[in-house]
């Protein structure tokens, strides 16, 4: 990078985003999602990595509404103060029927304007997210979901961490 100063942070991507191949593109556009994020354009400079990658996220939201997969997302970009997973998912949020004034209220983690199911959700990603889930939380979330939900919300996390939310 010239010009950059030793330990300059990038203000933005630092390869130039490659095209998701054509099963990834019509896959998308037959179940009504988005365009491609930019995680998976950057991962597409390693195929068999992206191709895995995009299986392992389809799985994950095989079964899982996108409402609640969002609201992960949206509370795992807050947390981790991350302005641009935020700025890319409310949008997303706004599409699937959540109001200006609940994203308002999340952001300012006021979470009364949540059913009670959305915000035992919320609370579980903020527990995961510092390491302090309890069990009596954990017993209810499973409960609430069931085990096959469960997980796929807690790998929603994961895979949102790495992607730094660009899901």
């Amino acid at each position: 990078m010239s010009g950059a100063g030793a330990g300059a942070v990038a203000t933005g991507p630092r390869l130039p985003y490659a095209e998701i191949t054509a099963e990834e593109a019509e896959r998308r556009q037959r179940e009504g999602r988005r365009a491609a994020p930019n995680l998976q354009r950057a991962i597409a400079h390693a195929p068999q990595v992206a191709q895995n990658q995009s299986a392992l996220l389809w799985s994950i939201l095989d079964g899982l509404e996108p409402r609640l997969a969002e609201l992960v997302i949206l509370q795992q970009g807050l947390l981790n103060e991350n302005a641009y997973c935020w700025g890319h998912h409310v949008p997303v949020a706004e599409d699937l029927g959540y109001t200006s004034e609940q994203i308002r209220a999340l952001r300012d983690r006021d979470l009364t304007s949540l059913a009670d199911d959305e915000r035992r959700v919320v609370e579980y990603v903020n527990a995961v997210m510092a390491r302090s889930v309890t069990d009596e939380q954990f017993l209810a979330l499973r409960e609430q979901l069931g085990e096959e939900r469960l997980v796929k919300v807690t790998l929603r996390m994961v895979r949102t961490a790495v992607g730094r939310g660009d899901g």
